[in-house]
């Protein structure tokens, strides 16, 4: 019986582990993404180049606050378990 558990224990461990990595990729991709908007929006010359200057500023600070969440959310699910 404690094998199972001991299967399932590091089932989990590898899923969490992926689903983090691929969070990390995630997220970096868009960082970078968001890094390149935000350096093309400032050399433009349109009305619209402000307004989303702001917004790619804006993502750039709120992305990595909400994966950091996501990340802390899942060390805390992973110790109740």
């Amino acid at each position: 019986m404690k094998s199972i558990e001991k299967n399932s224990y590091i089932l989990y461990n590898n899923k969490i582990k992926g689903i983090s990595s691929k969070t990390a990729l995630t997220g970096a991709v868009i960082l970078i993404a968001l890094y390149v908007s935000s350096i093309i929006f400032a050399l433009m010359d349109s009305p619209l180049a402000e307004n989303l200057l702001l917004a790619s500023l804006f993502c750039t600070i709120v992305i990595p606050a909400v994966l950091y969440g996501y990340a802390v959310a899942l060390r805390y699910f992973k110790k109740k378990k």
